[in-house]
């Protein structure tokens, strides 16, 4: 059992350090996509498909970016967009629809197989399981991007028309975490 948790560990040291290089490469790519204006207007009107929905009497309390581990898994990297009232995650009406982001995972997919193929030339008989635990690890840093986009990108949802005539509390506030996890207020 030692055995396998110390091999666990250097492959994830490993792996690790494998995807800070590929990251650096892959960042830069994703800065530029999401500075063009077409890329952040697809982005704000996901958001405001999500805001259009809310037709309840309560006001809006909170707007929630949450990252699905099971995604991940099944390769689909998808988020759920989530507003609920002041019930938080008990809101059994929440108004929920998923949300993928664009290139964002394509290239994370690029950086897994990259770093699989390096990762393979030490480790010769790689199981499943640790090539699941390579690509959870690895997507740590894809979904801090996600949630710097989420952030940059929240003035410009503020200033929509739809915000604006959102019903809604005054302290409502924007989040970002895992589905029913723990997460972080971006504002």
């Amino acid at each position: 059992m030692v055995y396998i948790q110390e091999r666990k560990g250097r492959l994830l040291l490993e792996a690790d350090m494998m995807e800070k290089e590929c990251f650096k490469k892959q960042i830069g790519i994703l800065q530029d996509y999401y500075q063009k204006e077409e890329v952040r207007d697809r982005v704000i009107k996901t958001f405001e498909n999500l805001l259009e929905k809310w037709d309840r009497e309560e006001p809006a309390a909170s707007l929630g970016i949450h990252y699905l581990l099971t995604s991940v898994h099944h390769r689909t990297y998808t988020f759920s967009l989530a507003l609920y009232g002041e019930k938080f995650y008990l809101d059994e009406e929440a108004i929920e629809m998923s949300w993928k982001p664009e290139l964002f995972m394509d290239l994370l997919e690029e950086d897994i197989g990259e770093i699989l193929k390096g990762i393979r030339t030490q480790f010769p008989r790689l199981c499943s399981y640790e090539e699941e635990a390579i690509r959870l690890h690895c997507v740590k840093r894809y979904y801090a991007a996600v949630y710097q986009l989420c952030k940059d990108i929240w003035p410009e949802i503020l200033e929509r028309e739809v915000f604006k005539g959102l019903k809604k509390k005054e302290d409502f506030f924007l989040f970002f975490g895992a589905f029913g996890g723990e997460g972080e207020v971006i504002a």
